[in-house]
């Protein structure tokens, strides 16, 4: 009885989420789509990503391990 109580409450939780997930899908097709909030969600992810992104892409091509330009080093990585 233990072992089926231990084992219950996971196979629950899992249950319940693909039962969201289906509930989730069945009504993403229903009208009305929430247009706006979408929008506003999208611009968000958005503009707290650009920043990032544009700080990795000007740092990483500056810091190439040594193996990749050809050369070797005693350093695994060096930063031009």
């Amino acid at each position: 009885m233990v072992a089926f109580n231990a084992l219950a409450k996971p196979v629950r939780a899992v249950g319940g989420f693909y039962g969201m997930a289906l509930e989730t899908f069945v009504l993403m097709f229903k009208p009305p789509f929430a247009w706006r909030e979408f929008i506003l969600q999208a611009w968000f992810v958005a503009r707290v990503s650009i920043v990032p992104t544009l700080m990795l892409t000007v740092a990483l091509p500056r810091c190439v391990p040594t193996w990749a330009r050809g050369r070797f080093a005693r350093s695994s990585m060096r930063c031009v």
